[in-house]
């Protein structure tokens, strides 16, 4: 489903961006928050093995944060991107808690979150540098995201298939011609 995600987020953008209207607004924003909550589920599931009640608190209190710092900070903080900023905060939780991990999933994280202020910059910038630059940077902004979610979706993929099968202690079912299923622990 979060792959599927993907093109939606870029038609939603290219519409608004198009024919900014009220409605394309919401066809620009519903669509990466329905990515955002889908990949933040699987992401705390995959990567971080949470029951599904600390999943729902955790993607609550993610959409709650970013849509109240959308509603009720100033457009003039952090030059209107006040609500970008609990999906910074994500990213870097996730780069932190799986450090320790052999998969290489702390760097991928890390690699998101400079990317992700990388894109916010270019975002921040646009109205100063318009005027040196016609076409403006917020497209980039618009890139470097679409690239993040491909990296960010490839490694939920890749990375917590390799974490669940290489994780000590983990069981590997095997089944049997009697369909029996024995553990077996990776060491």
């Amino acid at each position: 489903m979060t792959v599927a995600l993907i093109p939606t987020v870029g038609i939603g953008s290219f519409t608004f961006h198009t024919v900014a209207t009220r409605w394309a607004e919401w066809l620009d924003v519903v669509p990466i928050g329905m990515f955002l909550t889908a990949y933040l589920w699987l992401a705390f599931k995959s990567f971080l093995n949470w029951l599904s009640i600390y999943r729902w608190a955790a993607v609550s209190l993610f959409l709650i944060t970013t849509i109240g710092a959308e509603a009720f900070v100033s457009g003039t903080v952090l030059w209107g991107g006040a609500m970008y900023v609990p999906t910074i905060a994500t990213l870097l939780f996730f780069a932190l808690v799986t450090v320790d991990k052999e998969n290489g999933a702390s760097r991928v994280f890390l690699y998101a979150s400079g990317g992700f202020l990388a894109a916010y910059t270019l975002r921040t910038i646009d109205d100063t540098i318009c005027p040196l630059l016609p076409t403006g940077t917020h497209m980039m902004w618009h890139l470097i995201n679409a690239v993040l979610m491909y990296f960010l979706v490839r490694s939920l993929v890749t990375l917590s298939a390799t974490s669940r099968q290489a994780a000590p202690g983990n069981a590997v079912c095997r089944r049997t011609s009697k369909h029996r299923c024995f553990a077996k622990y990776s060491a």
